[in-house]
């Protein structure tokens, strides 16, 4: 089912009681352009050898989704400065990130994790401008007509899509053959780990120092969507993506610190745009926090992405 939840934010499926249910056909607008040039980007990172198997897992169910695609996709990795290794077959690097968490911000243990905005300036260099830039997490793997229903969904007239994943059995329970997971409907998540929008609004986004593979991480970029966009598109329960398990290694306590900080980033981006109200932008953003339940800094968000060890 299809929810109109505010006046530029649909929900498919699991809106609630406040929200407007419209059909397909009214949600419809003309889309700007033919979305035809799709670039992808995944921050793929330096891992341990369970960790390592899920991400060329991940690339493997992206490559193939291309193959059947009828619409042209770049494929872009994101590496940390030092992980040229990183870089699966397939994609085409972009310039390292030279920067972390640790070059902003002291904590009590240090990690080398990546900022977010940082990806995705970094990914939106090496893209075309006019097209769109594809995000998810390197644990989320596609379903093999991934881009074409995203093609789909965009002429539909969204002009950003936010598509949760689907949740399917641990990896081991395939045995040697994951990939029958592809056909796995799985179970919904709440997490937030797949965006679409046009690679012209990165330069436009309020950016944080949100770090990566922590707890909140996308919740910034989720607000930027909802502000920027005309007609977004939170896709909750669709087929599209999948993950091996619920494991949520980033709740664990050692990751408290960093958790912190990326809710209290979410804040700073809410509070900024309250004191400045940015005229519709802000009153997109305040109208979607209230009837989404949107309480920045109030706890762990679910799927925020794969956890790291160094």
């Amino acid at each position: 089912m299809l929810f109109r939840l505010t006046y530029n934010v649909f929900v498919q499926d699991d809106a609630g009681a406040s929200a407007q249910q419209v059909n397909w056909s009214t949600a419809s607008a003309a889309p700007a352009a033919d979305p035809r040039a799709l670039t992808h980007a995944i921050q793929f990172f330096k891992s341990d050898a369970a960790g390592q198997r899920v991400q060329d897992i991940t690339a493997a169910s992206v490559r193939r989704a291309k193959s059947r695609s009828t619409v042209p996709v770049q494929l872009l990795a994101v590496p940390l400065e030092g992980e040229p290794d990183c870089v699966p077959e397939g994609f085409t690097a972009t310039r390292p990130l030279r920067r972390t968490i640790a070059d902003v911000r002291q904590f009590d243990v240090t990690r080398r994790l990546p900022l977010l905005f940082d990806i995705l300036d970094h990914a939106a260099a090496r893209s075309d401008p006019a097209g769109y830039l594809i995000f998810t997490n390197s644990d989320i793997c596609l379903t093999a007509d991934f881009y074409d229903s995203v093609r789909a969904l965009l002429l539909a007239g969204f002009d950003a899509l936010v598509i949760n994943r689907r949740t399917v059995s641990d990896i081991q329970e395939y045995g040697d053959n994951p990939g029958l997971a592809a056909h796995d409907v799985g179970e919904k998540h709440k997490g937030l780990d797949c965006f679409i929008f046009p690679t012209a609004w990165v330069r436009t986004f309020f950016k944080t120092e949100s770090c990566a593979g922590i707890a909140g991480v996308m919740r910034p970029l989720l607000y930027n969507l909802v502000a920027r966009a005309d007609r977004l598109l939170f896709a909750k329960a669709a087929h599209l993506t999948y993950h091996y398990g619920n494991d949520k290694n980033w709740r664990s306590s050692a990751f408290g610190e960093y958790t912190r900080h990326n809710f209290a980033q979410a804040g700073l981006m809410l509070e900024s745009l309250s004191l400045s109200r940015a005229g519709q932008q802000f009153e997109k953003l305040q109208r979607f926090c209230v009837l989404h339940g949107e309480l920045a800094g109030s706890g762990p968000d679910p799927g925020s992405g794969p956890s790291r060890s160094e």
